[in-house]
């Protein structure tokens, strides 16, 4: 998972702006906020689709799992970036406060910059969809 990745490099820099107990903070309110914003306005019509039936096979696969996957445990770099392209309409949609903390505003920029520098997060292999969307 690339917030977890970040979050581990981050750490691991031992940077003074590290703030363990901030940053797991953050981490987790994205990570949260990804999974209920991905599936309705994030995602391609084809997307939804496919993750329907990922779902739906997920459970047949492991019928023991007490929860859904999480669309931040299937989806990755680029859908990250769709979510902070449209975070200030969606932020504005849900009634948020127009003022965004300070130290919010520098762990996106921050996590930018990593993904940025970790060009490899955007080279994950794509699963191949169909066409049954477009019926």
């Amino acid at each position: 998972q690339i917030l977890a990745r970040f979050e581990e490099s981050l750490l691991n820099s031992k940077t003074p702006d590290a703030d363990p107990e901030g940053l797991g903070s953050f981490i987790k309110g994205l990570s949260e906020y990804f999974d209920r914003v991905m599936p309705i306005s994030l995602a391609y019509s084809f997307e939804r689709v496919q993750m329907k039936k990922f779902w739906m096979k997920s459970k047949v696969d492991d019928p023991t799992r007490s929860e859904i996957i999480r669309p931040s445990e299937v989806y990755g770099a680029e859908h990250l970036l769709r979510l902070f392209v449209k975070l200030p309409q969606l932020m504005q949609r849900a009634n948020a406060p127009q003022d965004i903390s300070r130290d919010a505003q520098t762990r996106f920029i921050q996590l930018l910059k990593w993904m940025d520098k970790e060009q490899e997060i955007f080279h994950k292999e794509i699963e191949p969809t169909d066409t049954e969307y477009l019926e």
